[in-house]
């Protein structure tokens, strides 16, 4: 097996996952209103969810098993399959979408800065550590 098919194997298994946790999730969400409010579960309803959860998760897939590993993508698969019908609802209308996109652009700007600061410590960390070896050097030599 080479590396191209071992990387469509990878794609292949993150999309099922993603797709099968987040029909499950859709599956328990319908199945609480059921117990709740003994409302009939609608097959169009859990294939939305399903749909939208699938797609948002894929799409911060990479970014998820870099932060959390594979266990991170089945909970959140999971958990956007539960609320993927709200989201849906969410999306349905401009202030919904308005109210999403200034969120995101507020998140952007705190990890901008937040990734700014990082790269300010590491470089300070670093000259730090120069500054020690190179005194370090010197005083081997003495």
């Amino acid at each position: 097996m080479n590396y191209t098919n071992m990387m469509q194997t990878e794609e292949l298994i993150i999309i099922l996952v993603s797709v099968i946790m987040s029909l499950i999730g859709s599956l328990s969400k319908d199945y609480i209103n059921l117990m709740r409010s003994g409302k009939r579960m609608k097959v169009g309803r859990i294939t939305t969810s399903t749909i939208c959860a699938s797609i948002i998760t894929y799409s911060f897939s990479l970014y998820i098993l870099k932060n959390f590993s594979f266990r991170g993508l089945v909970g959140i698969s999971y958990f956007c399959g539960l609320l993927g019908f709200e989201i849906v609802n969410k999306l349905s209308n401009l202030n919904g979408v308005i109210q999403i996109l200034k969120l995101l652009a507020l998140d952007a700007e705190k990890l901008q800065k937040l990734e700014e600061n990082l790269e300010l410590e590491n470089e300070e960390k670093s000259e730090e550590s120069d500054n020690s070896s190179r005194d370090g050097n010197t005083e081997k030599e003495k």
